[in-house]
């Protein structure tokens, strides 16, 4: 709960998403594709997984040691216009500014659950 209360505070977004498993006959072949199950397990697994890297991000911001990293772009004026638009169409009293953070889609995320 605290690693997720940590992430939450963070603004990062829970994505719900169903995983999959391929099962596959005696000869190899794809049988059937079924939806994998994410037990408290999983989510521990994950949680302390996402507490490693920020702990690793920080212990390099901190010692001032050079590091590589992904810096995930925001969204383009034509993506923004078309989330207000669906935002809209929901009904959702929100609209998203120009230098949208984090929390700002988290909250979107949780307002159209």
């Amino acid at each position: 709960r605290a690693l997720s209360a940590a992430r939450s505070r963070r603004g990062a977004v829970d994505f719900e998403t169903v995983e999959t498993q391929i099962v596959c006959d005696e000869s190899g072949r794809i049988d059937k594709i079924v939806p994998r199950t994410r037990n408290d397990a999983h989510k521990l697994i994950e949680e302390a997984m996402l507490a490693a890297n920020v702990c690793s991000a920080d212990f390099i911001l901190q010692s001032k040691h050079p590091g590589l990293y992904r810096v995930h772009e925001g969204p383009t004026p034509e993506k923004r216009e078309i989330l207000s638009g669906y935002l809209k169409a929901l009904g959702v009293g929100m609209s998203i500014g120009d230098d949208p953070k984090p929390g700002d889609f988290q909250a979107i995320a949780l307002a159209t659950k």
